[in-house]
């Protein structure tokens, strides 16, 4: 199961770059759908949430419902700047993010309370900022940003509390084990990033 997990996530990552870098629409289904989805289909969204939800759920008895604010407010704002027509090329900071989370999950760190929040404020203004739209005007383009909101807050938070449930020690060197294939996964995309494109 582990090596067939291993050989997913390579696949995944070796998608063509065009492919793995899009942010156009998914085609077939509305723009909300396409928003929500889209944290879960851009690499360097996917990896950087997943950091930052292990992270998140590994510093304990956190009431997830306060501490989601302190992402999701960076997140709308970076998200309104983008509705507004501004542009901030973000990916590879965001994987670098992503490596720095990733880390933290793998180190298993008690966070002082201001680490962990500015976590979740780099990681939501990161992410918002880089959710250009492509190709997409007018209510769609609001559609689709604000299914982009959706879509990471609830990610974020469930995922956060289901790692808070994991308690047995096997369990938790899981996450850290998770932590790791996270900076290497970044790693990798963040290397793929710098590769000059042939077409």
């Amino acid at each position: 199961m582990k090596r067939l997990a291993g050989q997913c996530v390579a696949a995944w990552l070796l998608l063509p770059v065009s492919n793995l870098w899009a942010h156009t629409a998914i085609e077939g289904i509305d723009a909300l759908y396409n928003g929500i989805l889209h944290p879960l289909i851009v690499p360097a969204h996917l990896l950087g949430l997943l950091a930052l939800g292990l992270l998140t759920g590994q510093q304990g008895e956190l009431q997830i419902q306060r501490v989601l604010p302190i992402f999701l407010v960076p997140l709308f704002v970076a998200l309104l700047y983008v509705a507004l027509g501004g542009v901030l090329i973000v990916e590879q900071l965001l994987l670098l993010w992503a490596i720095l989370c990733g880390s933290l999950v793998a180190l298993k760190l008690s966070l002082p309370r201001w680490l962990l929040w500015a976590c979740l404020v780099g990681e939501g203004l990161l992410i918002g900022l880089d959710s250009v739209p492509m190709g997409l005007e007018g209510k769609d383009r609001f559609a689709l940003l604000f299914g982009i909101f959706l879509g990471a807050g609830l990610f974020l938070m469930y995922l956060a509390m289901i790692v808070q449930r994991l308690v047995h020690p096997w369990q938790q060197i899981g996450v850290r084990v998770l932590g790791s294939w996270i900076i290497a996964s970044s790693l990798l995309v963040l290397t793929l990033s710098l590769v000059p494109s042939s077409g």
